[in-house]
């Protein structure tokens, strides 16, 4: 007499489906994060040459007063001459900054002391740094 074993486990064919799904979605998942942090990157370092900018102004019309560059929404920030007038403004769409305002003075140098400026895009984070005495961004 032939005893009926029951049978437990899985067949080939279903742990191969199961191994095809999570390779399918470990190169989505993959595909995706490295995007926005290269996105935040690029948008970091936008916001690092347009406060060069802002510097290499103030260095260029030394006597005239201090340029200033400063966050006005928080994706948004603008480039302000002397006076006050926006000469420029950029929105990073996607992107929230944390609230800051640079000002350079004639030499290059910023006069409202060291900042950090952040970055968030989702999770990821970036920031930029000007240094106090020097003026150094990065």
């Amino acid at each position: 007499m032939r005893s009926i074993r029951a049978e437990c486990g899985f067949t080939l064919i279903e742990l191969i489906m199961v191994i095809v799904m999570i390779g399918i979605l470990a190169v989505y998942a993959a595909a995706k994060s490295p995007g926005n942090i290269m996105e935040l990157r690029s948008k970091s370092d936008q916001l690092a040459m347009d406060i060069r900018q802002t510097q290499a102004l103030a260095m260029s019309n030394t006597g005239s007063g201090d340029y200033t560059i400063l966050r006005t929404a928080t994706d948004t920030y603008e480039i302000r001459d002397p006076l006050g007038t926006t000469l420029s403004t950029a929105t990073l769409s996607g992107v929230t900054l944390s609230n800051f305002t640079v000002t350079f003075g004639g030499r290059g140098e910023p006069t409202t002391g060291a900042t950090t400026i952040t970055l968030t895009m989702g999770t990821s984070t970036a920031t930029v740094e000007v240094v106090a005495t020097t003026g150094l961004v990065r």
